[in-house]
């Protein structure tokens, strides 16, 4: 089993997963690898990839890229499972949370407010702060159909997905604005097989 991931692999997983998933050590066959965008895996070397909270980091434009290596590296037969947690549209979209930012208010405060917000209204260093602007800057704003059409254009064939929404309702600014749908959408799950 490979970990790969775009940052290095974490330290503290352990801990983690001792704190969370109940077992004392991980997976003897498990090792971790930092991963590029350049990243190419020999052809037909996995069963099964699985995103989380991932690709939603990704620049639109390496995506093709990223999911044709997804493609090439699963076996004939092989599933690929994407999960966007706190998609853009959705209250939490933005990835502000923790400065306190959320209920829609990437989409209804003016950039420049909001990163005054992040960049001042928090105690985190300034180099903190300056990470979760770009990361909110990075995110692709990817919808479910859009993900689908990128994964179909690839060869791969949607088997399931799975969309969870909120009962929160959306300020009516933004009801007027964008697509109601995706704004209640708080989660989504898309499994591919590559055909």
């Amino acid at each position: 089993v490979l970990g790969v991931d775009f940052l290095p692999p974490a330290e503290n997983l352990l801990p983690l997963v001792k704190a969370n998933a109940g077992i004392s050590d991980l997976p003897k066959n498990l090792t971790f690898s930092q991963l590029s965008s350049a990243t190419d895996f020999p052809p037909g070397e996995f069963d099964f990839i699985y995103s989380w909270s991932r690709l939603e980091l990704v620049e639109k434009a390496l995506l093709p890229k990223i999911i044709q290596n997804f493609y090439n590296a699963l076996s004939l037969g092989g599933r690929v499972l994407i999960q966007f947690g706190r998609p853009y549209y959705s209250s939490l979209g933005s990835h502000l949370s923790e400065c306190g930012i959320g209920n829609w208010e990437h989409l209804t405060t003016p950039i420049s407010d909001l990163k005054k917000k992040v960049m001042s209204g928090t105690s985190f260093s300034e180099s903190k702060k300056l990470a979760i602007w770009e990361r909110f800057e990075s995110l692709n704003k990817m919808t479910p159909s859009q993900l689908c059409t990128f994964f179909s254009g690839a060869g791969f064939h949607l088997a399931k997905s799975y969309i969870q929404t909120t009962d929160e309702t959306p300020p009516k600014e933004i009801t007027d604005l964008f697509i109601k749908d995706r704004l209640v959408e708080s989660q989504f799950l898309m499994l591919f097989v590559k055909a």
